[in-house]
């Protein structure tokens, strides 16, 4: 059984929509901008910027 990726998993906070902007404002909105705006933690944008998360995005 695969695991469940990105909006498919239960624990999900994020959108598609989401990542694709937090990836597209690198040089302009900071990781904490977007962890305030969407309610999780700055890391987890990093995660997203770095393509460790989400990489089926």
């Amino acid at each position: 059984m695969a695991f469940k990726k990105g909006k498919d998993h239960h624990c999900n906070k994020l959108s598609e929509d989401s990542v694709k902007s937090i990836r597209g404002t690198i040089k302009t909105l900071s990781n904490n901008y977007w962890a305030d705006r969407l309610g999780v933690h700055y890391s987890t944008i990093s995660l997203i910027r770095s393509n460790k998360t989400w990489r089926h995005i």
